[in-house]
Protein backbone atom coordinates (compact mmCIF):
# COMPACT_ATOMS: atom_id res chain seq x y z
CA UNK A 1 0.00 0.00 0.00
CA UNK A 2 1.62 3.10 -1.07
CA UNK A 3 1.95 5.74 1.65
CA UNK A 4 -0.85 8.85 1.29
CA UNK A 5 1.29 10.95 3.87
CA UNK A 6 4.28 12.82 2.27
CA UNK A 7 7.70 11.57 3.87
CA UNK A 8 10.83 13.82 4.62
CA UNK A 9 13.33 11.36 5.90
CA UNK A 10 17.48 12.40 6.42
CA UNK A 11 17.63 15.23 3.99
CA UNK A 12 15.02 14.03 1.34
CA UNK A 13 11.46 14.38 1.15
CA UNK A 14 9.09 11.57 -0.83
CA UNK A 15 5.89 11.32 -2.01
CA UNK A 16 3.26 10.60 -4.58
CA UNK A 17 1.04 12.90 -6.93
CA UNK A 18 -0.98 11.57 -9.51
CA UNK A 19 0.55 8.04 -9.27
CA UNK A 20 4.26 9.27 -9.57
CA UNK A 21 6.87 8.89 -6.92
CA UNK A 22 8.51 11.96 -6.50
CA UNK A 23 11.72 13.00 -4.27
CA UNK A 24 13.08 16.37 -3.77
CA UNK A 25 15.78 17.69 -1.40
CA UNK A 26 15.40 19.72 1.78
CA UNK A 27 16.65 23.13 1.56
CA UNK A 28 16.43 24.04 -2.39
CA UNK A 29 13.68 25.79 -3.68
CA UNK A 30 11.58 23.04 -5.10
CA UNK A 31 11.35 22.09 -1.08
CA UNK A 32 9.88 25.65 -0.51
CA UNK A 33 7.96 25.54 -2.65
CA UNK A 34 6.30 22.27 -2.40
CA UNK A 35 6.43 23.08 1.49
CA UNK A 36 4.12 26.03 0.88
CA UNK A 37 0.94 24.50 -1.09
CA UNK A 38 1.01 21.56 1.56
CA UNK A 39 -0.86 21.36 4.79
CA UNK A 40 0.66 17.91 6.18
CA UNK A 41 4.11 15.79 6.34
CA UNK A 42 5.87 13.36 8.30
CA UNK A 43 9.37 13.59 9.23
CA UNK A 44 11.37 10.61 10.76
CA UNK A 45 15.03 10.30 12.01
CA UNK A 46 17.10 8.43 13.68
CA UNK A 47 16.31 10.69 16.87
CA UNK A 48 12.60 10.38 16.32
CA UNK A 49 9.61 11.45 14.35
CA UNK A 50 6.87 13.94 13.93
CA UNK A 51 4.02 14.91 11.71
CA UNK A 52 3.52 18.40 11.00
CA UNK A 53 0.22 20.36 10.12
CA UNK A 54 -0.33 23.21 9.29
CA UNK A 55 -3.77 23.41 9.43
CA UNK A 56 -4.93 24.85 13.53
CA UNK A 57 -8.20 23.07 13.60
CA UNK A 58 -6.38 19.59 13.47
CA UNK A 59 -4.19 20.62 16.33
CA UNK A 60 -6.63 19.51 19.65
CA UNK A 61 -7.43 15.71 17.43
CA UNK A 62 -3.96 15.48 16.79
CA UNK A 63 -3.07 15.65 19.99
CA UNK A 64 -5.99 13.64 20.89
CA UNK A 65 -4.73 10.76 18.11
CA UNK A 66 -1.10 11.04 19.42
CA UNK A 67 -2.10 10.11 22.86
CA UNK A 68 -4.91 7.40 22.44
CA UNK A 69 -7.85 9.78 22.79
CA UNK A 70 -11.46 8.99 21.25
CA UNK A 71 -14.58 11.20 21.19
CA UNK A 72 -17.10 9.20 23.09
CA UNK A 73 -20.82 10.20 23.39
CA UNK A 74 -21.32 14.20 23.62
CA UNK A 75 -18.23 14.79 25.26
CA UNK A 76 -16.31 17.05 23.22
CA UNK A 77 -12.72 15.96 22.56
CA UNK A 78 -11.37 18.77 24.16
CA UNK A 79 -13.09 18.34 27.59
CA UNK A 80 -11.38 14.64 27.06
CA UNK A 81 -8.07 15.85 26.07
CA UNK A 82 -8.22 18.74 29.40
CA UNK A 83 -9.52 15.47 31.56
CA UNK A 84 -6.72 13.48 30.49
CA UNK A 85 -3.79 15.71 30.63
CA UNK A 86 -4.86 17.22 34.20
CA UNK A 87 -3.49 13.67 36.08
CA UNK A 88 -0.62 13.58 33.90
CA UNK A 89 3.26 14.61 34.37
CA UNK A 90 4.25 14.82 31.62
CA UNK A 91 6.19 17.63 29.09
CA UNK A 92 3.95 18.13 25.48
CA UNK A 93 5.69 19.98 23.02
CA UNK A 94 4.08 21.68 20.71
CA UNK A 95 6.65 24.07 18.73
CA UNK A 96 5.69 26.52 16.08
CA UNK A 97 1.73 26.55 17.42
CA UNK A 98 1.79 30.02 18.19
CA UNK A 99 0.30 31.77 15.44
CA UNK A 100 -2.32 28.66 14.58
CA UNK A 101 -3.38 28.30 18.56
CA UNK A 102 -3.96 32.54 18.14
CA UNK A 103 -5.53 32.88 15.53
Amino acid sequence: MARSTPLVRFDALQYRQNGQEYTVMVGTPEWYAWLNAVSTFAFRSEYGSFTARKDPTLIISAIAQTLGLRESGDRLLLELLKEFLHSKQLLLVLAHCRDALCN
